[in-house]
């Protein structure tokens, strides 16, 4: 019965969305540790709404995807890697979040291969408190906080 009525109110439960496959090794090279709101403590407390932290703010993958039997290639030179885990009981809204680590130097005009930057936040919820407009970010320029 709950399956019949699942199906009928949520037919995209039926879809296919494809097949995928991947192979990938994962090499975190910048993080960002968003201090002591992520830690132990707070966590104990469960005293944020959604946690946040990017170990991987540039991170370099290398190996394979596959999708619906097509292959592409994934290299550390051109794939500009993100990786960052959010857990909680619900996402921040509204929720901003930023991020890039492929930039140019708009004094050069060289790549900045050293450098990336993170913004995220929202309205987070502290004990069971909304605070308005708050972010967080780092920004690295040439391995430099």
């Amino acid at each position: 019965m709950y399956l019949k009525r699942l199906l009928k109110n949520h037919p995209e439960t039926m879809s296919d969305a494809g097949c995928m496959r991947w192979k990938l090794s994962i090499d975190k090279k910048v993080a960002f540790h968003v201090g002591y709101g992520a830690s132990k403590f707070f966590r104990i407390l469960n005293a944020f709404e959604m946690f946040w932290h990017a170990e991987g703010m540039k991170t370099a993958y290398k190996g394979w995807v596959e999708y619906n039997g097509e292959k592409y290639l994934v290299r550390p030179e051109d794939c500009y890697g993100y990786a960052d885990k959010n857990w909680g009981g619900d996402f921040t809204s509204p929720w901003v979040w930023l991020s890039s680590n492929h930039l140019t130097s708009k004094l050069t005009g060289k790549k900045l291969n050293n450098s990336v930057f993170d913004i995220g936040g929202g309205r987070p919820k502290v004990l069971g408190f909304a605070l308005n407009r708050k972010l967080l970010s780092d920004f690295w320029y040439e391995g430099k906080s």
